[in-house]
């Protein structure tokens, strides 16, 4: 698992126009291979619950 970002960590990235590569994942492969893939933020969707 990469470092994780807070809140303040991602606005900081757009104050100094860094682009922010974020993606849904609704299961867990997905989010590991996004993760892996060093995605910055990942939303976890589980419309199933």
């Amino acid at each position: 698992m990469t470092e994780k970002l807070t809140a303040r960590d991602v606005i900081r990235m757009k104050a100094k126009g860094r682009r922010i590569a974020m993606i849904t994942a609704y299961d867990y492969p997905t989010a590991r291979l996004a993760d892996e893939a060093g995605v910055d933020v990942i939303l976890v969707g589980d419309s199933a619950a």
